[in-house]
């Protein structure tokens, strides 16, 4: 954190394996780097791994030469930046693995639903029990609940220009000339609960999502891996759970096409600033309409 450190350090050398090792490096910890250690300290690293990820490249390169006078490449900076999140991004792939097991676990178990009505065919009983059922009351037993089983579970996406260097952004921009962002691609998802009348909770008389359970995901990937992306992202947060999907968007084609890929079922709702302009664009198009014709029958 200090800036550059001189440090003489013994390398020892493997003759048979043909391998190099400085064991003061493992020592104070240096970050590792596609298999190696770096010449970067952990400390450092997660200092310019924040600011990348926080700021543009520049920006961050000239913070760390202006703070700790050390200049630093692009790809220098990238390189920590990568290596710094690979422990979270294995981290986030073994939670994708250990949930694709246990879904396969309960898959292969007999459904316990199943053998509780074959039980209950099976019962002499069995007309008191369902009369009882239908009064909400199994076997005497009433279920009190104050939230039901109902959830709703919305999804949102989205893309938005991020400021990138002239190498990273295209020649063909949207107005003709060379483009001045690059898209950065968004998504998020949130829950909504129910009453045991299966009615929403309200909040102030307003629909709520649930407190600390939003999630978000982002890449400056293409559409199509976007899309694969956030399959992955919803399913790994129990989309596959809820009773009903609702996907909000401000209405882009693209959009409404993933919506359809990954979502059939779900309800599309376009966003009250995108509707409001759809339905004043709609306005002002239908009043020039009517004024036209008006012209033209005078």
């Amino acid at each position: 954190m200090l800036g550059p450190v001189e440090v003489w350090r013994t390398l020892y050398r493997d003759e048979v394996e043909h391998i190099n090792v400085y064991p003061l490096d493992e020592k104070i910890e240096l970050l590792v780097i596609n298999g190696r250690y770096s010449r970067y300290t952990c400390n450092f690293s997660y200092l310019a791994a924040e600011f990348y990820a926080l700021m543009p490249e520049k920006r961050a390169l000239d913070l760390l030469n202006k703070t700790l006078n050390i200049k630093l490449e692009q790809d220098s900076l990238r390189r920590i930046g990568a290596a710094v999140a690979q422990p979270y991004l294995q981290i986030s792939r073994n939670k994708i693995e250990n949930k694709d097991e246990i879904l396969q676990l309960a898959a292969n178990k007999t459904n316990f639903v199943e053998m509780r009505i074959q039980e209950i065919d099976a019962s002499p009983d069995r007309d008191v029990i369902l009369l009882k059922a239908l009064k909400e009351g199994v076997d005497g037993i009433e279920r009190k609940r104050t939230e039901s089983d109902l959830s709703a579970i919305y999804v949102e996406a989205d893309g938005t220009g991020v400021s990138g260097l002239p190498k990273e952004l295209s020649h063909k921009g949207k107005n003709g000339g060379p483009a001045k962002t690059f898209e950065a691609k968004i998504g998020l998802m949130f829950c909504q609960s129910f009453d045991s009348n299966g009615l929403p909770l309200l909040k102030n008389s307003h629909i709520f999502r649930e407190p600390d359970n939003t999630q978000y995901m982002g890449t400056v990937e293409k559409v199509e891996s976007f899309t694969s992306q956030f399959d992955s992202f919803t399913k790994m947060h129990d989309i596959n759970s809820a009773n009903q999907i609702v996907f909000i968007s401000d209405g882009a084609p693209w959009l409404e096409k993933l919506r359809m890929k990954l979502f059939p079922n779900s309800i599309g709702i376009i966003d009250l600033f995108h509707a409001r302009n759809i339905f004043t664009v709609s306005l002002i198009h239908f009043i020039l309409i009517l004024y036209t014709s008006k012209c033209r029958f005078t």
